[in-house]
């Protein structure tokens, strides 16, 4: 009886009771009452018929959308239709994301989803474009975005950078010349270019005022040494024996009775006056050891003598007798010059 959906029921023909009538029911011949103007067909027949029409044209567009998403709607029965549950399958096969992006990763107000599918925000700051000067000490850069932007150029004076030391990537060409020490001369002493880490000039002991020829400045010290030059002259510079004579009495012996020593070079002149009585007396003069000039008498005997002398040289007068008997002695010994010298005089 499936196919009866309509039951009436009439008399029956002797009127005696109700006979069941089940008319079948064409969806033709049943109107609708469409008060929303859903359809155009106005009976249950063209209704369906446009419901029938609309969800195959649905599911063809669900299906349109998975595909262009990426995903994949099988049909089974390959009647071209697709059915709820194939169209769900094909829904769950979207790929939802792809990555392991989080947000710090991501600039920030810009969306993107990993693969878990959801919408997430971007938090990594945009710094735009950074430009660098370098300087002496380092210099932070903010995390996040940059557009680009320069570090400045470093001008590296190689010629004034030591030559095992970098600086941005050029090494430098001034060598190091480590510890140094010089001694001063007479001659201008080169001093080679670069680095110095320290040193010392030696001292000159023998720089003294004393040393240095008047008004000539050496090792910034300002001298006072008057040199003199000796010729031989008159002037008399030094003196012994003028108010008392030296005398040789009990031995014949040689003997030193003066000693001058000289600093300074030229010519002196020694006078003297060599005594004798009862006998010859012998009278000697010596410079540096090495005899001069020989003078003996019997009586007396005034003797002037001119000597080259250096610097340092040492002069002497010895005196002796040729017998016991013999009394003899040396006065006015004088050393003579035409200037005014310095000389040591040792008796």
């Amino acid at each position: 009886m499936a196919d009866i959906n309509l039951q009436m029921t009439q008399r029956n023909e002797d009127n005696t009771a109700w006979d069941n009538l089940n008319p079948k029911t064409i969806g033709a011949n049943v109107s609708i009452v469409d008060s929303s103007n859903v359809f155009t067909a106005t009976n249950v027949e063209g209704a369906l018929s446009e419901l029938f029409t609309s969800a195959s044209s649905g599911k063809a567009l669900i299906k349109t959308a998975i595909t262009g998403k990426g995903g994949t709607v099988v049909d089974a029965n390959g009647d071209g239709t697709y059915t709820h549950q194939e169209l769900a399958d094909g829904v769950n096969s979207i790929t939802k994301g792809q990555g392991n992006a989080v947000e710090s990763q991501v600039l920030g107000g810009a969306t993107f989803s990993n693969a878990d599918g959801k919408t997430r925000t971007g938090t990594m700051p945009n710094n735009g474009t950074i430009n660098i000067t370098p300087t002496t000490s380092s210099q932070s850069i903010s995390s996040g975005f940059t557009t680009g932007g320069t570090v400045g150029a470093v001008s590296v004076p190689v010629a004034k950078v030591l030559n095992d030391t970098t600086i941005a990537g050029v090494t430098g060409t001034m060598v190091n010349q480590g510890n140094k020490s010089y001694t001063p001369s007479a001659n201008a002493q080169a001093i080679t270019e670069g680095y110095y880490k320290g040193g010392y000039i030696q001292g000159s002991p023998n720089s003294i005022s004393e040393n240095i020829k008047n008004r000539v400045v050496i090792n910034g010290v300002t001298g006072n040494l008057i040199p003199m030059n000796l010729t031989a002259g008159n002037n008399n510079i030094y003196s012994v024996f003028t108010n008392s004579a030296y005398y040789a009495y009990a031995t014949t012996t040689d003997r030193s009775i003066c000693t001058f020593t000289v600093n300074v070079t030229g010519i002196i002149r020694m006078t003297y006056s060599l005594y004798s009585s009862g006998g010859n007396g012998n009278l000697s003069l010596y410079k540096n050891g090495a005899s001069l000039h020989y003078d003996h008498t019997s009586d007396v005997v005034t003797v002037t003598y001119d000597i080259a002398v250096n610097s340092g040289d040492i002069i002497e007068l010895h005196l002796s007798k040729t017998s016991s008997g013999t009394t003899c002695w040396v006065e006015n010994v004088f050393v003579k010059t035409g200037g005014t010298p310095f000389i040591t005089v040792t008796v």
